[in-house]
């Protein structure tokens, strides 16, 4: 079985929480390192990747609250990715790094 920081674990649990309490999400699915079964483990430089799926998307670039419910934010970087869909990448204070893109539901 993989190990994973606390943080991380905490915070995925925070993620599920935020997604359930809120009607504009439609879907979320963890992908990267933190979520694959084989090898090769996360590392210390790994993130937590994090796609939303939101009825309005919108709600969620235009306000970065919901990112800062997650816990103490360093540093948010707002990432349009122009042809693509947007992404925030957040550090957080307790070291987490997590990468949230944000996709419309009717991709669905």
């Amino acid at each position: 079985m993989k190990q994973e920081s606390r943080p991380i674990s905490e915070l995925r649990v925070q993620i599920l929480d935020f997604t359930r309490d809120d009607e504009n999400m439609r879907l979320v699915v963890e992908t990267g390192s933190f979520a694959r079964q084989t090898a090769p483990a996360p590392d210390k430089f790994s993130d937590l990747d994090i796609e939303f799926y939101a009825r309005n998307p919108q709600v969620l670039l235009d306000s970065q609250i919901w990112i800062e419910g997650f816990g103490a934010v360093l540093i948010c970087l707002n990432l349009e990715n122009d042809g693509f869909n947007p992404t925030r990448l957040a550090l957080y204070q307790s070291g987490a790094k997590v990468d949230f893109s944000i996709y419309n539901a009717q991709l669905l």
